[in-house]
């Protein structure tokens, strides 16, 4: 079963693969073209409907189904209903369509100008992991993203209907990538959702921001063993600061 961060870096490879088959098939079916007509060709097609015939529907689909993956491996302290679970992928399915429609104007907009600067079919190829929308890092970290903030968007609804006593410690990765805010929220200790609101707004749904690897997690008796340690935490801040 893949995980999130898998899951987007496939989204993301599957990305270039896709616009490196719009250029394929452009030049296949306009061999003959003069730069001119080419750039008549590319203005008229409906290079989003290309991109998701192409490949671009089905990895969209991969990512909405990794939400039921990342359901499955979350805590459940507290009911949630279906009705809400699909608005937060419709939501996810939402941005997902318009991030590709993006990535298609861009890529036009890419491909005219290429065109019209005489570059070859491999030299635009090759040109495609520079345009922003379809860079393959730009796009992993947008769809990482995406996919650990339905996590945390199940676990804040899941929240309101515990005891406003409940306390929460933040869980994740504890390495040299680790920001100083998730460190300083690792060191936090248990908190309450009231409490991390005050100490660290937008953290309970954000994290530490985008790409943040991490999420509060209610204490029970099974999960605090799997705390991150404060002590350790405190160390790699001490470390980045010297």
């Amino acid at each position: 079963m893949p995980s999130a961060e898998q899951t987007a870096a496939r989204y993301a490879a599957r990305t270039q693969l896709v616009a490196a088959q719009i250029v394929d098939f452009i030049y296949d079916n306009g061999s003959t073209f003069t730069h001119a007509q080419l750039v008549d060709v590319i203005s008229k097609l409906n290079l989003n409907e290309l991109m998701l015939g192409l490949g671009g529907q089905a990895n969209i689909d991969s990512v909405l189904k990794e939400h039921l993956n990342i359901l499955q491996n979350m805590q459940r302290l507290a009911p949630i209903t279906g009705e809400t679970l699909q608005a937060l992928v419709e939501v996810n399915r939402t941005a997902l369509l318009s991030a590709t429609a993006n990535a298609s104007e861009s890529l036009r907009g890419y491909l005219v100008q290429s065109v019209l600067g005489g570059k070859t079919r491999a030299e635009i190829k090759a040109g495609l992991a520079l345009i922003p929308e379809i860079k393959t890092a730009n796009v992993n970290t947008i769809v990482d993203t995406m996919l650990r903030n339905f996590g945390r968007s199940v676990n804040a609804v899941m929240s309101e209907a515990l005891p406003q006593t409940q306390k929460y410690y933040y869980l994740g990765a504890l390495d040299e990538k680790t920001r100083d805010e998730c460190l300083n929220m690792i060191m936090a200790g248990e908190l309450t959702r009231d409490e991390i609101d005050v100490q660290f707004p937008d953290a309970f749904l954000n994290g530490g921001g985008f790409n943040c690897r991490h999420s509060w997690v209610a204490v029970t008796s099974q999960t605090k063993e799997l705390a991150g340690s404060p002590s350790v935490a405190n160390t790699y801040l001490n470390e980045k600061k010297n």
